[in-house]
């Protein structure tokens, strides 16, 4: 049986990350943790960091970086912590999907 803890998330200054794992199983597991990092106006890195369990130790931890094409801004309105409409222009994300065989 195939386990997968995946925390996808974007520029932390736009908020706190939510880790969708409660609890990886060490006897035997990879944890992943996928991460976008806006470099510059043209460009984004795509971060991977891998954790690899086998008998309750953590016996490899590596990252992988990639650079990807920057998806621009959009006009995004939200509500600020008085509850007021805003808008500002905001930096595009890419969304995770991961395939699990």
């Amino acid at each position: 049986m195939a386990a997968l803890a995946l925390s996808a998330c974007s520029d932390t200054s736009t908020g706190p990350v939510q880790d969708l794992a409660q609890a990886v199983d060490k006897e035997g597991a990879v944890e992943l943790s996928l991460q976008t990092i806006h470099l510059d106006s043209a460009r984004d890195v795509m971060a991977a960091h891998y954790k690899i369990w086998a008998k309750g130790n953590l016996i490899k931890e590596f990252t992988k970086y990639d650079t990807l094409p920057r998806l621009g801004k959009s006009m995004t309105e939200y509500a600020d912590e008085n509850g007021d409409t805003k808008v500002a222009d905001m930096d595009l994300d890419y969304e995770f999907y991961v395939t699990v065989k």
